[in-house]
């Protein structure tokens, strides 16, 4: 019978090895009470054979289950009515009885308890399992409201910020056909102006699509590189010309990150440092660094900017918020890069005094190659 029960349990019939080995378990008992006297406790291996069917089936197949204990219970009170001549009786001395059933109860304690442990644990199993999918639930909940709540700010605030830019073109191009004094020139600026605008303000969109919609794609950088890179494509803005452009990173400073956020970051960061340059200060500056402390990356971009004032330090990584009605860019900047750092597993923050300048710092974890 083991070796059958073994080649189904290979086999991976394991209701099969249930219903055989609890009817061969329950059987065999009933062939060995038959054959001793009460006095030796053989019968209360069936309380343990009920314990056994309780703790092999889940709740959904309690009638298995009631099925298996009604078995034992009836086999139980049949050895103790009545006297079956199956297998040939065996007698005991009193010493040998007592020694029996002083072993009968502890194997059969034994097996019950363990049984129990069984049942008790599946249920601790079962609820840590609930208890981790509620939790699942309500993260996915809070995620989801996060996102309905974002998507209402979006659709309004895109609606809203590109009409404007639409606006003002078609109000310069209606101007430019009816004044025929002012110059063309003058007008095409101002179109361009906004034409432009709305340019940033799509590829913020774009952004922000794409981050969080793509796979991160890990890669080691040579952080320097990537900075000078950046710093060369914005070297066009009115500002970048005016100011101190410092890459203070060492020129071998390698980082484990996904190129396209962390440029989407820097980008964003540097860019920003340069638009809201203080041009009344003697020596206007920008500075990128990096240095690793703690297995951290530390990457800094510090300027003597105008800084942000204290009661809009904690909002300027919101979506869509703007520090003051004639702040320029989409709103959306920060908040990508914020969105970004957390899909690299990092951290952004900002200190800044208004008037004296900002430093942004991105912590990002430190993996050898």
């Amino acid at each position: 019978m083991a070796l059958g029960l073994y080649i189904l349990l290979r086999l991976n019939k394991i209701e099969w090895v249930k219903v055989i080995g609890l009817l061969g378990f329950n059987a065999f008992l009933f062939l060995i009470a038959c054959s001793e006297s009460s006095r030796s406790g053989v019968y209360l291996h069936f309380v343990s054979a009920s314990a056994v069917a309780i703790a092999l089936y889940r709740y959904e197949q309690w009638k298995r289950s009631f099925l298996f204990v009604s078995l034992s219970i009836v086999f139980l009170i049949l050895v103790n009515v009545k006297t079956f001549n199956i297998l040939p009786f065996r007698e005991h001395t009193e010493f040998i009885d007592n020694l029996l059933f002083t072993l009968n109860v502890l194997v059969s304690a034994f097996i019950a308890g363990y049984s129990m442990y069984m049942i008790l644990s599946m249920n601790h199993d079962a609820e840590n399992y609930l208890r981790q999918k509620q939790l699942t639930i309500e993260a996915q909940n809070k995620e989801l409201q996060k996102t309905n709540e974002e998507l209402d700010r979006f659709v309004y605030s895109v609606s809203h910020d590109l009409r404007a830019p639409l606006s003002n073109i078609k109000g310069l191009t209606a101007l430019m056909t009816m004044d025929a004094q002012t110059p063309r020139e003058e007008f095409i600026k101002m179109i361009e102006s906004s034409a432009n605008r709305m340019e940033i303000f799509i590829r913020d969109i774009e952004h922000y699509s794409r981050n969080s919609r793509m796979e991160l794609n890990m890669e080691y950088l040579n952080l320097h590189d990537l900075a000078a890179d950046i710093i060369k494509s914005l070297s066009h803005f009115d500002n970048a010309l005016k100011i101190s452009i410092e890459n203070q990173i060492p020129a071998d400073y390698v980082v484990y990150a996904d190129s396209y956020r962390l440029r989407i970051i820097l980008n964003n960061l540097i860019n920003n440092a340069i638009k809201y340059a203080d041009l009344a200060k003697e020596k206007p500056y920008v500075r990128v660094s990096a240095d690793l402390e703690n297995g951290f990356h530390h990457i800094k971009i510090a300027d003597n900017g105008i800084g942000i004032k204290e009661e809009h330090k904690q909002k300027v990584f919101d979506m869509f918020y703007r520090a003051s009605a004639s702040s320029k860019g989409s709103g959306l900047g920060l908040y990508i890069v914020k969105e970004s750092a957390d899909k690299l597993q990092s951290q952004v923050t900002v200190q800044s005094e208004y008037g004296k300048g900002s430093v942004f710092s991105l912590r990002l974890q430190m993996i050898e190659k």
